[in-house]
């Protein structure tokens, strides 16, 4: 949708609160960085959270 493409170029900060609630719970149940997120089926719907790690 329009809504999470534009949360998709604000970045990290635009998501929802229990997104990334949810980003953190998977971080720390698997011990490990998450480099990226998509949140669409398109590359500009992709959200890098660590570039160093790409």
């Amino acid at each position: 949708s329009e809504e999470w493409s534009e949360i998709a170029k604000q970045g990290y900060d635009a998501l929802p609160l229990t997104m990334k609630t949810y980003i953190q719970f998977i971080k720390d149940e698997l011990q490990t960085e998450i480099a990226m997120i998509s949140i669409g089926p398109d590359r500009n719907d992709t959200i890098v959270l660590e570039e160093d790690l790409l």
